[in-house]
């Protein structure tokens, strides 16, 4: 569950905005671990590809082989490219000094135009240090336990990573939840809430059981 500190803004409302928002693209929580644990059973790698990698040349490539490796690329709303500044809110929220890298786990300048923005962040996440456990060299499925999007699953509401206004392909309409209420990894980065806004919250859940 998502702890915030919202004082400028009642968490109430906020809760009622991702319950209820309208967006023609939503990459959702339970979206994005899907693709994230499909590229890992690929190749135990995230390469956030949008693309399929190459079948293999020095082996034949079995029928379920061949079903992971297609299956590895992105192509949900999760895939997009967002055309603003993300890395400079993924940097400051998260305290993350590495930044972005590669495949490898190699720090990299800049995001690449042929990988998924949803999955470097998770990839550069996971290099910093703060899913617990987790190594860009020794990648399982489980690693996205510790991966939590805005939202409360047991109200009912949505749990959403990223929104836009427009299609997916629309880079400049794509907006990522970095900064406030945003995206966790092993509870990090961690959030009070305001006494007034937890009196609202209080206050919903009363009416809601």
């Amino acid at each position: 569950m998502l702890i915030m500190k919202m004082y400028n803004f009642p968490i109430l409302l906020i809760f009622l905005l991702i319950s209820s928002i309208k967006s023609d693209s939503v990459c959702t929580e339970s979206t994005l671990v899907t693709e994230l644990i499909q590229d890992i059973k690929d190749n135990g790698k995230l390469d956030c590809l949008r693309r399929p990698l190459n079948p293999p040349s020095d082996k034949i490539e079995s029928e379920d082989d061949k079903k992971l490796r297609l299956e590895g690329a992105w192509d949900t709303d999760c895939a997009f490219e967002a055309d603003y500044d993300w890395l400079k809110s993924l940097k400051e929220t998260y305290g993350l000094k590495t930044g972005l890298v590669d495949v490898n786990g190699k720090p990299v300048e800049n995001d690449f135009d042929d990988q998924a923005d949803m999955c470097e962040i998770v990839r550069a996440v996971i290099a910093g240090g703060l899913l617990e456990g987790a190594k860009l060299d020794e990648l399982s499925p489980s690693v996205v336990d510790g991966i939590d999007c805005p939202g409360e699953g047991e109200l009912g509401q949505s749990e959403i990573c990223a929104v836009s206004g427009g299609a997916a392909s629309q880079r400049y309409a794509w907006y990522i939840f970095l900064n406030g209420i945003s995206i966790t990894a092993t509870n990090k980065p961690k959030w009070e809430l305001s006494p007034d806004s937890q009196k609202l919250l209080d206050a919903r859940k009363d009416t809601s059981s």
